[in-house]
């Protein structure tokens, strides 16, 4: 069978250097499910997937399964997102996990964002403190990348 190598392009400003510890957290599961997606629906084999930043294509980053990947396309030994078979596999296999947890939250209309807000403050409207951001620093890990 053919192997897979999904890329998602964005067209804003957009953090592709945040790829693997969004994916460690569980959230932003995006390219994990057009992979399985190519697997289950087109019968491909995932190989990688990646975020395209067109305004800074050279910010482009990604998971990538590094012996199906050495058959299709060069990737830099040192992408972070450089993983064996194995460890790309065990990586899917945890975001398949998070998919249902999310599906049940939105069936629910749980939309909310969770985050350690500021609280109270008088002077949120001031405030240049971005508490939607927080809810990528404080979720507990659900994948860890193997050391090298």
């Amino acid at each position: 069978t053919g192997a897979a190598l999904v890329i998602d392009y964005k067209s804003g400003a957009y953090r592709a250097d945040k790829l693997m510890d969004h994916l460690s957290k569980g959230i932003e599961l995006q390219i994990p499910i057009y992979l399985m997606a190519a697997e289950k629906l087109l019968g491909l084999r995932p190989a990688g997937g990646e975020l395209y930043p067109v305004m800074a294509p050279g910010r482009r980053r990604g998971i990538y399964d590094a012996p199906a990947m050495s058959k299709i396309a060069e990737i830099s030994t040192r992408s972070s997102g450089l993983l064996d078979g194995p460890d790309f596999r065990n990586l899917l296999e945890a975001m398949k996990k998070k998919i249902p947890e999310y599906v049940e939250r939105l069936q629910k209309g749980d939309i909310a964002v969770r985050s350690k807000a500021c609280g109270e403050c008088p002077y949120d409207h001031l405030c240049r403190f971005e508490k939607w951001k927080l809810i990528y620093s404080e979720e507990e890990k659900v994948w860890e990348k193997p050391a090298r």
